[in-house]
């Protein structure tokens, strides 16, 4: 699932398979170029979603199919780096700079 294809297009086409698809549900530039060629030799599909737009039954399937592997705990835990409220601006330089995991702040 891809959310900013501008700014990841080109690390995109290094990690796609053979015969992948992007599915594309935002976007952090309105327009952006893509490389046809490289995609095409893939046999690349782009697959835009607008969620609002999706049929009721594609809508079901994803919420059963999301509860099915959580239910399962089949997830992997994700990190997260906590700083106190005083420390935002530590906080908003931890994500700057490429913190890996889910960046909390935690207000008491």
């Amino acid at each position: 699932m891809e959310v900013a294809p501008a700014s990841n297009s080109k690390l995109d086409e290094k990690v796609l398979a053979q015969d992948g698809t992007i599915a594309i549900y935002a976007a952090d530039a309105l327009e952006w170029a893509i490389s046809p060629a490289r995609l095409m030799y893939r046999n690349t599909k782009l697959r835009f979603i607008l969620v609002y737009e999706m049929p009721a039954q594609a809508k079901a399937d994803a919420a059963r199919d999301i509860t099915a592997v959580l239910e399962a705990k089949a997830l992997p835990l994700m990190d997260f780096i906590r700083f106190p409220l005083e420390e935002i601006a530590t906080a908003h330089d931890a994500v700057e700079g490429g913190a890996v995991g889910k960046v909390v702040l935690e207000v008491t």
